[in-house]
């Protein structure tokens, strides 16, 4: 992993007061649901708490954001991407991985950006955070035998979000 920086970093964007307050929450517990309406920033609430929580991680911070299709994971690590560019060491768009270097306590931190339609073949190395995004349209199994396994080894937590059906 890279060397950390000693420039401040500053994100391209700040949190409403509902993003800020959910991110609290984030920070004291380990699973946290919400269900608000369309285009009220629960993307942008994903790319906060990262910040947030990965800041806060000693050693090194691996989190996964999960949506419920192949489409939907592509367009936020797009977005990741281009919002955190000045942080990124290293990327692999075939995978969806992005490696960010050191920022607050942290030695580095890995983000993946999963599609849950073929959950089974994401098995594999523990997390620190997942976010699952629209959680009501991802299959249960998916929870179930594979996000909450892998929280498990490193003690992680989860955030689910949606919007109500």
């Amino acid at each position: 992993m890279p060397r950390k920086s000693t420039e401040p970093i500053q994100l391209p964007f700040l949190p409403d007061p509902g993003q800020a307050e959910w991110s609290r929450a984030r920070l004291r517990r380990r699973v946290v649901c919400g269900v608000t309406g369309r285009r009220r920033g629960k993307t942008t609430g994903s790319k906060i708490d990262f910040w947030e929580k990965g800041g806060r991680k000693k050693g090194e911070y691996k989190a996964a954001y999960c949506a419920h299709t192949y489409k939907r994971s592509g367009t936020v690590y797009d977005e990741v991407c281009q919002d955190f560019k000045p942080m990124i060491a290293r990327k692999r768009d075939s995978e969806r991985i992005i490696e960010f270097r050191p920022w607050g306590l942290n030695e580095g931190a890995k983000w993946q950006f999963w599609s849950l339609e073929q959950h089974d073949n994401l098995r594999g190395e523990g997390l620190d955070d997942a976010d699952l995004d629209e959680c009501c349209d991802i299959p249960e199994a998916a929870w179930i035998s594979t996000i909450r396994p892998m929280l498990l080894e490193r003690h992680g937590t989860v955030a689910f979000r949606g919007t109500p059906k």
